[in-house]
């Protein structure tokens, strides 16, 4: 999935422990914290899809 909508951000907060998060031009905020590089982002990224799919819906509702 891509997401046009969302700017995403990983940054190392401390020796080996990375915060990954993502903000949606919307307003909608994700953020996971971790060791496991690969793992935070993908959480981040898993978080993100589903706020898009609960918006997708959402607006299907008021068609």
């Amino acid at each position: 999935m891509k997401f046009p909508n969302w700017e995403f951000n990983v940054r190392e907060i401390s020796n080996n422990y990375y915060r990954a998060s993502g903000l949606r031009n919307s307003g909608n905020i994700v953020s996971c914290d971790g060791t496991e590089y690969e793992e935070i982002i993908s959480k981040c990224l898993k978080m993100a899809e589903e706020i898009e799919l609960q918006i997708s819906e959402k607006l299907n509702e008021k068609q």
